[in-house]
């Protein structure tokens, strides 16, 4: 989605979205939990399904909810918006079956002692 955001609205509306996963890479967590004085430091990822009716209703979904993307996309031309959209879903294509979307998404869970 990021991708697309910063091909049809604008850098900062990818830039909003990879927000979320700036912390994503777990040995950069685990570093950093480590150097923070802690001990027997356990990183495990966690990967949860999510479901949506679709692609389409997951982005709108998504970007309606997330502020300041939701303003940044409100304030783009309907051409970009419906580029955006179209260009996610199909992105997300793979995921969907005839029962909707369901999108693999992970986490990472640190468990430490102190």
């Amino acid at each position: 989605m990021a991708d697309a955001l910063d091909r049809h609205v604008s850098k900062r509306a990818g830039e909003i979205r990879r927000e979320p996963f700036t912390f994503g890479d777990g040995d950069i967590i685990e570093k950093l939990v480590r150097d923070a004085g802690f001990r027997n430091v356990v990183l495990e990822e966690r990967v949860k399904v999510v479901d949506f009716p679709s692609a389409e209703a997951f982005t709108k979904r998504y970007i309606s909810m997330r502020v300041p993307l939701n303003e940044i996309v409100s304030a783009a031309s309907d051409e970009a918006r419906k580029a955006l959209v179209a260009d996610v879903a199909a992105e997300l294509s793979r995921f969907e079956s005839e029962t909707g979307l369901a999108l693999p998404t992970s986490v990472n869970v640190v468990s430490a002692e102190r």
